[in-house]
């Protein structure tokens, strides 16, 4: 028997769902991603077109204090619960089945898409850029104090792994905003959806650069955070990393780390480590990548004035 579009796609599904979700409990609220409270629902089924008069806006709200007992927020799980109730609010003169998918594909999935920029289904790859690579590795001390900062729950083996996952992408949230890259660079969603990626990789790209005492972590290891870097820089920042111009990669790094250095994300460390704004606490790489960064453009054809609009340092 031929599955159905929910049966055939329920991982999909659940996982944009995720998203979603998580898109709105971090509305205004930088860390966090589990608890949907009731202004925010509202906001979401509004702009999934879900909630569309004062009927149904009424209707939603008894069904939210309804699953969540009265409480003030909704957990992810109790809101795919409430999907079969949202149908009989939306689509009930549908089956229940008809009206679900219904409910999926011409609500939730566009609402998803919108948020997301079209960018769903990317994987965020990451090409070898000699230069890049380089710079990003004479940035590993400092990046491992960031690390440290913003991951300390990965420090705790003895948690549970879904525990673990839920608080590493809370510090990545703060690690974001600290560092004035979401929003600034991109959006929240866009930022998960990268971090994810980075994430749920099975070997890290970045691993084979970083010494044993750097291997820290359980589920966001510091190597996938290192490849994290990478896919801020090469997908987050504007512009899209263009891999055959040898140059490209190299300079959308320089772009974020710069962003990186003037910020609190960076002050904190300073404050932890107990150290002044030295040499040894700037994310900003040697002069002699930058000098070499300057060749390869030079080589590229960029002019020295479109080097200074693209890198301040230049």
């Amino acid at each position: 028997m031929e599955k159905t579009y929910l049966e055939a796609n329920k991982e999909e599904i659940k996982k944009k769902m995720n998203i979603l979700f998580k898109h709105y409990c971090s509305f205004g609220d930088k860390g966090n991603i589990t608890n949907l409270k009731s202004a925010k629902w509202h906001k979401m089924l509004t702009e999934a077109g879900i909630e569309d008069s004062q009927n149904s806006k009424k209707s939603l709200d008894i069904l939210f204090s309804k699953q969540t007992k009265n409480k003030p927020c909704m957990v992810f799980d109790l809101f795919i619960e409430s999907l079969p109730f949202i149908v009989e609010i939306k689509y009930s003169k549908l089956d229940k089945n008809t009206g679900l998918t219904d409910l999926i594909q011409k609500n939730f999935i566009p609402l998803y898409e919108k948020i997301s920029g079209g960018t769903g289904d990317k994987t965020f790859d990451i090409k070898p850029n000699e230069l890049a690579n380089e710079m990003l590795k004479s940035d590993i001390p400092i990046m491992f104090d960031l690390y440290r900062i913003y991951w300390d729950c990965e420090k705790k083996t003895s948690d549970d792994k879904a525990v673990i996952k839920d608080n590493s992408l809370k510090g990545a949230f703060n690690f974001l905003a600290d560092c004035e890259i979401c929003p600034g660079f991109l959006n929240k969603t866009l930022a998960h959806q990268i971090w994810e990626t980075a994430c749920s990789a099975k070997e890290a790209y970045c691993k084979p650069f970083v010494e044993q005492k750097y291997l820290l972590g359980v589920v966001f290891t510091f190597s996938k955070f290192l490849d994290f870097i990478l896919k801020l820089a090469y997908y987050g920042t504007g512009e899209e990393a263009d891999f055959s111009k040898q140059y490209h990669p190299a300079d959308l790094l320089m772009k974020l780390l710069i962003r990186i250095e003037s910020s609190k994300g960076l002050q904190n460390v300073e404050k932890s480590t107990h150290r002044t704004h030295t040499e040894n606490t700037t994310v900003i790489p040697p002069k002699i990548f930058i000098d070499k960064l300057n060749a390869l453009k030079e080589q590229a054809g960029v002019t020295k004035k479109e080097a200074k609009e693209k890198n301040p340092l230049s």
